[in-house]
């Protein structure tokens, strides 16, 4: 028989740990995108109050603009002009630790290692959205609505299920998936009253089921949250809004065709960390159900269900459904510690066990960047900005520079154009995909992937001035730089700047045309506020990476320059010798170059066979547009 007290000291050491994780996870370089069109969103809204048509797109203004996150956008403005951005991560991680206390306190009469693994469960698929976005407004509510209901239900005082109808306008005016309160309320209600009626209570036994009073107050608090969502500047139409960002995520629509993150996430099913904590939560909740199968909360299991459903729907749902799982992983694995059988103590070591790995694997993969360099390269453990993934110094060299007419941006760069300009007509398309339509969003997507239409839309909006991330839109990198009209000006480990001069800027542009057989870096002044320190920086070794390298290699394969292609590629394959992507690009160089030895040590058989000579290679760059 173990000591209890030895026991516990080891299930607070893991639970410690596994809370380590998470915090971990939280602290990285702002990625979102979006944050930075929500800052100056809610400096729009201080200044002219809540927008009803969009100021910022010059493709297609004054379109119609429901804005149900202003408090979101308005708190990221004031937090980041008061303390600056840093505070942003600090405020992701607090919202993130804040979702994981909450379910730890699910069933606090449970034992330990029970609420650790319930916060793993979480922990595991729902860790890769604990960053700087207003969903995480929705993780702390989700978890309260998820508590409050199974708190309510084991006899906890109403006060419980009371309070959320006030957090529901809170929730509307905060975030656009607000509709997950009372759909949670409303499912958990219909599945206790369910359970009562013939033949649900031969299942569940009648001493499971919730008597009439009861639940009469949870269908009078899920109308009420109902109601809530009314309590907002747009009142009917935005209590609706909801629907239409639904219909963006079902198979087939034309948004879920350009946006990762709206496909299945079965799209991305293989044998990686990235697919695999889906269906190992899946499995670890679902044996919760199984092991606990003759005590079943009916509500638990339909709420389980409904948002396993949404997360196979889409990839960006999988952290709903990790607050879900660990919330019913919580709730069922709490009865299965009540036994004394050895099958319960069997489980308790398991689950100790498990908790444990995933902690000591994680924390030092994390804290070295050695799980990001993989997974998302920008996004570093610590503080500040990943510079390279906005057109942070590019646009300050706009700005410097003073030069002509509009500026264009991809649709992932816009929200920081946005945030940039700041005023009306600042960006062509940016991520605020619910105020464009679907076909244009295509179209714009298609122009900057393929280079097509992008003539006509220069001269339609006269445009002067292209920013190109040239890593995914090579081919309207090519394009303009073939076109003797624009002319290249900047260039850095992401990004790089065309303008097509005027007269009277004719002079100064050609003065700082790049030659891309000797290019030149470029200084850019960025202002302070845009490269805050990092406190973490040097505190330990952390694993190289290379992707700056890659992508120097890529612009000088873009721009027909093998030799100094060759040169950043060795400079990446000496940085990481497994990275792949590296070795097979240095190695089809080498082919191109025809130096077939150097080709040979570096491609696998198989390779080799698809790219026997310089010819194969050279027309194996000429359609690599896209990095």
């Amino acid at each position: 028989m173990a000591n209890p007290r030895a026991v516990r000291r080891v299930d607070v050491a893991v639970a410690a740990l596994v809370f380590l994780t998470a915090a971990l996870f939280a602290v990285h370089k702002i990625v979102a995108y979006d944050v930075w069109w929500q800052i100056a969103a809610g400096r729009w809204i201080l200044d002219f109050g809540i927008p009803s048509t969009d100021p910022f797109s010059y493709g297609l203004p004054d379109r119609p603009w429901i804005e149900m996150r202003w408090l979101w956008c308005v708190a990221v403005e004031r937090l980041s002009a008061w303390l600056g951005l840093n505070s942003l991560t600090w405020l992701a991680a607090t919202l993130s630790l804040a979702t994981l206390a909450l379910l730890w306190l699910t069933r606090p009469d449970a034992p330990l290692w029970v609420r650790t693994l319930g916060i793993a469960c979480a922990i595991a698929v729902a860790h890769l959205r604990f960053t700087i976005r207003p969903e995480l407004v929705t993780f702390v509510l989700l978890a309260y609505t998820l508590v409050a209901l199974v708190r309510y239900r084991e006899g906890g005082r109403r006060e419980w299920i009371y309070a959320l109808p006030l957090l529901q306008v809170l929730w509307t005016n905060a975030h656009t998936l607000f509709v997950l309160g009372p759909v949670t309320i409303w499912i958990f209600a219909v599945a206790e009253w369910g359970a009562g009626l013939r033949p649900a209570r031969r299942f569940f036994g009648a001493d499971r089921i919730m008597v009439a009073s009861r639940i009469r107050a949870l269908f009078v608090v899920a109308a009420a949250a109902t109601l809530a969502c009314l309590v907002n500047p747009y009142f009917l139409q935005g209590a609706l809004f909801p629907i239409q960002l639904f219909t963006q995520i079902q198979s087939g629509h034309a948004l879920s065709d350009i946006i990762s993150e709206f496909k299945s996430p079965f799209a991305y099913a293989g044998f990686t960390v990235f697919f695999l904590r889906y269906p190992v939560v899946v499995a670890v909740s679902a044996l919760g159900f199984a092991l606990n199968w003759r005590r079943l909360t009916p509500g638990a299991v339909a709420v389980w269900a409904a948002y396993l459903y949404l997360s196979a729907l889409s990839e960006r749902n999988l952290a709903l459904f990790g607050i879900a799982a660990g919330w019913a992983t919580t709730v069922n694995f709490a009865e299965v510690a009540a036994e004394t059988s050895r099958r319960a103590r069997a489980v308790a070591w398991s689950a100790r066990v498990a908790c444990a790995a995933l902690a000591l694997v994680a924390i030092p993969a994390v804290a070295t960047n050695y799980y990001y360099r993989d997974v998302d390269p920008s996004r570093r453990f610590g503080l500040g900005i990943a510079e390279r993934r906005f057109p942070i110094a590019p646009l300050e060299l706009v700005r410097a520079d003073g030069l002509p007419g509009r500026t264009l941006v991809n649709l992932a760069d816009g929200g920081y154009g946005i945030y940039h300009a700041g005023g009306p007509g600042a960006v062509y398309v940016d991520g605020r995909l619910e105020v464009y339509t679907p076909e244009f969003v295509a179209r714009s997507t298609e122009m900057f992937q393929t280079g097509k239409s992008f003539a006509e839309t220069a001269a339609r909006y006269d445009i002067r001035t292209v920013v190109v991330a040239y890593g995914i839109d090579g081919n309207l990198f090519r394009a303009l730089n073939r076109n003797r009209e624009w002319t290249p000006v900047y260039a850095d480990a992401s990004h790089a700047i065309f303008v097509r001069p005027t007269e009277e800027t004719r002079a100064r542009v050609e003065a700082q045309r790049i030659d891309w057989r000797n290019p030149a870096a470029r200084d850019v002044a960025v202002p302070a506020h845009l490269a805050p320190s990092d406190p973490f920086a040097g505190l330990w070794p952390r694993v190289a990476e290379n992707v700056g390298q890659k992508a120097r290699g890529q612009l000088a394969l873009l721009t027909g320059n093998l030799d100094l292609a060759r040169e950043r590629y060795g400079e990446a394959h000496r940085l990481r010798p497994e990275d792949a992507d590296a070795r097979l690009s240095l190695g089809v160089i080498a082919r191109a170059l025809g130096d077939d030895a150097e080709a040979a040590r570096l491609l696998t058989p198989a390779e080799a066979r698809a790219i026997p000579t310089a010819a194969a290679a050279a027309g194996a760059f000429a359609g690599a547009g896209s990095y």
